[in-house]
């Protein structure tokens, strides 16, 4: 009911809602509408509708969760597969695990350049709670570096002099 996005996971995610016949889904409501009005808040009156009125919301977002997490799981396995061709059995299983940490709740974005990629992984996957602890909201992490880890914090400009400046770290001198 997004116009806004390309549709793949809503269709994928609505299979089971497709082969349901016992769903009420009354269409010529959508007809009526303009699309300027369908764009505006006409989608989410006619969801609301739907879901809450028609049919049991509960029942209808399970199925389509489900559909969701098959498809993480199903995403997984090619993951670990191409992986485990690529480098091998054990760095398939760090990404593995990588993918199931990043994907259970962790939005930072790492960086963790083109070699060393396992070792990296490592470091961070050992390093996220200590890095949690001192920056809980993070943005990115560096790892491209040998010895050293750059964390951004979330919300802060985008340089690092804005972020030296910013945590009082760099004092500027008037001549």
């Amino acid at each position: 009911m997004d116009a806004e996005h390309p549709p793949f996971l809503r269709l994928w995610a609505a299979l089971p809602v497709a082969f349901d016949k016992s769903l009420k889904l009354d269409t010529a409501v959508i007809d009526q509408i303009s699309p300027p009005d369908w764009v505006g808040m006409g989608q989410f009156e006619y969801a609301q509708h739907y879901l809450y009125k028609e049919n049991d919301a509960d029942r209808l977002l399970y199925r389509e969760r489900l559909m969701i997490v098959l498809l993480g799981i199903l995403l997984g396995i090619l993951l670990f597969s191409w992986t485990n061709e690529w480098l091998g059995f054990w760095p398939a299983v760090v990404v593995l695990v990588f993918a199931m940490m990043f994907l259970s709740g962790d939005p930072a974005v790492i960086y963790i350049g083109e070699d060393q990629f396992v070792q990296r992984l490592q470091s961070y996957i050992e390093l996220a709670p200590t890095l949690r602890e001192r920056v809980p909201d993070i943005d990115y992490v560096d790892l491209r570096f040998d010895e050293r880890i750059y964390v951004r914090p979330a919300g802060k400009p985008g340089r690092a002099r804005d972020v030296a400046q910013a945590s009082g770290g760099i004092k500027s001198k008037r001549r």
